[in-house]
């Protein structure tokens, strides 16, 4: 549902219920007909405007489509002179633009540019903004009905980069208009949709450049909120860019973790969990750079006693290691071990259950017989994480064995088709909490 505009607009006196809107035949407009009964100034002005460009298009004996409008509000953009016109302007700009056919906006887009650029321009240094959130978001629907070739213009360019700096403005409502602006035509352009589309949007290398840019500019510094806004804007689109820039993004959060700023931190890990919850193919995130995250992430490793910082961590890691299983299972065994044993010392089973059920067990067949012995490969990192589930069931652990108790069995479930030898040795010492009976277990 569209947002209205502030409620900051200046009163329109008017006291009948306006011709032109109330029998106004675009169902686009139907929820604007009821903005006249409210007491909101904003409301009124809206109504007051679809009134009289209805009148127009009437008079001109139009049919009241959405290209009709489009033009008819394109002009009237071009020629009110306040404020509270404009944004009412824009708002309905907003809402009709959605569904004004391709063609019309690839004929009109460079036109329509201009004049989105200039109300943005005159928009960014006024001290009243009202028009700006509604004016980018009528830039990034034209913007995302392009072709790709309109991308290689540098006027194309231009107008992206004008929308992408307001993702980092001070105004709430403008920054978010602009980020889902950009999310949007990195993501949802009709383009990517085609037969031959490209793997990636043409403005994904600029974004990234930009966002690395911004967060560089800003230090991370506490008194500069640009950097949490920048890795709000990432943990959407990383998963949209390009593998080169995906590593220079993935250098740069790892970059701004080394602050020690909480609350970056915090984003930063939130960006690395989208990236491989989105599952992302070897075109954005290949195998090598996935273990390489994956191994650089251990220096961020949280102390024990930070229990929600350390969740958080342990999460990334789960989800990073399910999808390298996904890209390439024997670079991902490699690395589970590792896992194994962190996710160990801190007693947190659920994780470590995950794995073995997502990233083991689909690959336990291709290795055949498993034994106690086994040195190299993938079955010694098996072997491993039989003997680290064995130490976690050992009485220093002894706190945790209710919630632990399970470990072993999904263990033994991944390995039961290969005939391992583990099968007689596991159940063994996943009975021996039992034997303390000094201990109790709770349910």
């Amino acid at each position: 549902m569209e947002e209205e505009p502030d409620e900051a607009l200046s009163q329109r006196t008017s006291g009948t219920f306006l011709s032109g809107l109330s029998d106004c035949s675009n169902l686009t407009f139907r929820k604007v007909q009821r903005y006249w009964e409210s007491n909101s100034a904003a409301h009124k002005e809206i109504c007051a405007v679809l009134a009289a460009v209805t009148e127009v298009i009437r008079g001109q004996g139009g049919k009241e489509t959405e290209t009709e409008y489009f033009a008819a509000l394109m002009t009237t953009l071009e020629v009110v002179d306040s404020a509270e016109s404009q944004a009412a302007v824009a708002y309905l700009l907003n809402l009709v633009m959605k569904r004004v056919p391709a063609p019309v906006l690839m004929s009109k887009f460079s036109d329509t540019t201009k004049a989105l650029m200039d109300v943005m321009s005159k928009q960014a240094t006024s001290d009243t903004a009202s028009a700006l959130r509604w004016i980018l978001s009528c830039l990034a629907t034209l913007l995302r009905k392009q072709d790709a070739s309109v991308w290689t213009y540098p006027s194309t360019l231009q107008a992206y980069h004008g929308l992408l700096s307001f993702t980092v403005h001070s105004k709430p409502k403008v920054r978010k208009a602009a980020q889902q602006g950009v999310c949007a035509i990195l993501r949802g352009s009709d383009f990517l949709f085609t037969d031959n589309a490209p793997s990636h949007h043409p403005a994904a290398v600029t974004t990234a450049k930009f966002c690395i840019k911004e967060m560089e500019q800003a230090g991370g510094s506490k008194e500069d909120t640009t950097t949490l806004h920048v890795l709000g804007l990432m943990k959407e689109l990383m998963g949209t860019f390009p593998l080169g820039a995906v590593k220079s993004c993935c250098e740069t959060l790892l970059r701004v973790m080394t602050l020690s700023h909480v609350l970056v931190t915090a984003s930063a890990m939130q960006a690395f969990h989208r990236l491989f919850s989105g599952k992302p193919n070897a075109s954005t995130l290949s195998p090598e750079l996935n273990a390489q995250i994956i191994t650089a992430l251990y220096d961020y490793l949280p102390s024990d006693n930070d229990l929600q910082p350390l969740l958080a961590w342990l999460s990334v890691m789960e989800k990073a290691h399910v999808h390298l299983a996904s890209l390439q299972s024997s670079l991902s065994l490699g690395h589970l071990p590792r896992l194994f044993s962190a996710a160990t010392s801190c007693l947190l089973s659920p994780h470590t259950q995950t794995l073995l059920t997502e990233c083991v067990g689909p690959r336990m067949e291709e290795m055949g017989m498993i034994t106690p012995t086994a040195s190299a490969g993938n079955p010694s990192y098996v072997c491993k994480m039989f003997r680290i589930v064995e130490e976690g069931l050992s009485y220093r652990f002894h706190a945790s064995w209710p919630f632990r108790a399970a470990d072993p069995g999904l263990l033994l479930s991944s390995c039961r088709e290969t005939g391992s030898p583990y099968h007689d040795q596991v159940p063994a010492v996943s009975g021996r909490p039992a034997l303390h009976s000094s201990v109790p277990l709770q349910r």
